[in-house]
């Protein structure tokens, strides 16, 4: 899958090259920055954030069912499956992470530090959501 995003892309990597950012919590901001997600839900997001680990992942599917809660009733929630389309951004992040130059990601353990997955996996979740919306 080739990124399509590049605006949001920089966007993460900017708030990533903010002092003290997680990836996690850049992923949600760069969410709420694009509407994807409110205020209320970032706090949500941001607080459930580990310190020790990477966060990407969890905070991304959170990203997705929260902004899939508030948009699916427009749509017709039943065409809408929150599980499935984690599961295509799961996939589509394994050739990601497998073609790029991630330093130190394991392309057979999605919980890395890798600052580069954050950027990616914000592009994947908004061309998955376009598929829908």
């Amino acid at each position: 899958m080739s990124l399509r995003f590049p605006n949001a892309r920089l966007h993460i990597h900017e708030l990533l090259s903010a002092e003290d950012t997680r990836d996690g919590e850049a992923l949600a901001q760069g969410a709420r920055d694009f509407g994807l997600i409110s205020d209320e839900h970032l706090t949500e997001i941001t607080s459930a954030c580990s310190d020790s680990a990477c966060n990407c992942l969890q905070v991304g599917k959170q990203i997705l069912v929260r902004y899939l809660e508030t948009a699916a009733p427009a749509k017709d929630p039943k065409r809408i499956d929150s599980a499935a389309i984690w599961k295509d951004i799961e996939q589509s992040l394994k050739v990601f992470v497998t073609r790029a130059d991630c330093g130190e990601c394991d392309p057979g353990a999605f919980q890395t530090k890798c600052l580069k997955l954050a950027p990616a996996l914000f592009d994947i979740i908004l061309q998955q959501i376009g598929r829908y919306f």
